[in-house]
């Protein structure tokens, strides 16, 4: 995937937040090595946004994979889904925060 495309997959989202608000992120790579990457690049295409490679932040933005969630694992990080925003991007809510 390349930068543009990957930007690309994230500019319903970027509209919608508010300068400079402050995400966590969560993902479902296969290795760890896409994980990074994937984190930097929705760093960059949500700028400037600021996103921690977190979920203990009230807004969650996530990147998944698939359309099959790990819901036990949602669950456990208390992360409740708000908002679809295509192409396998969501925003998830901490419930304790």
């Amino acid at each position: 995937m390349t930068v543009a495309n990957f930007d690309a997959r994230y500019a319903t989202l970027r509209k919608a937040l508010q300068p400079h608000s402050v995400l966590g992120y969560i993902s479902d790579p296969n290795t760890d090595v896409e994980a990074q990457m994937e984190y930097y690049l929705t760093e960059y295409a949500l700028a400037p946004a600021i996103v921690k490679y977190s979920t203990d932040e009230r807004l969650v933005v996530a990147n998944f994979h698939s359309n099959k969630q790990d819901q036990a694992m949602l669950r456990a990080k208390n992360l409740v889904r708000v908002q679809d925003f295509g192409n396998d991007i969501f925003i998830y809510r901490n419930v304790t925060k």
